[in-house]
């Protein structure tokens, strides 16, 4: 399962997303993690090269 789907799990209505909006924090975890890397620049996913 992906971090943005895990992020959105439990989120069952659009009235759930307007009254408790995602925090900043986890929104940018989410696109860090679309991107296939950490903040420090490191990738989350193996290379397909490195084997």
């Amino acid at each position: 399962m992906g971090e943005l789907s895990r992020l959105l799990l439990g989120r069952r209505s659009t009235k759930v997303f307007r009254d408790e909006p995602l925090s900043l924090d986890l929104v940018r975890s989410a696109l860090w993690s679309v991107a296939g890397q950490t903040r420090d620049g490191r990738r989350v996913v193996p290379s397909a090269r490195s084997t």
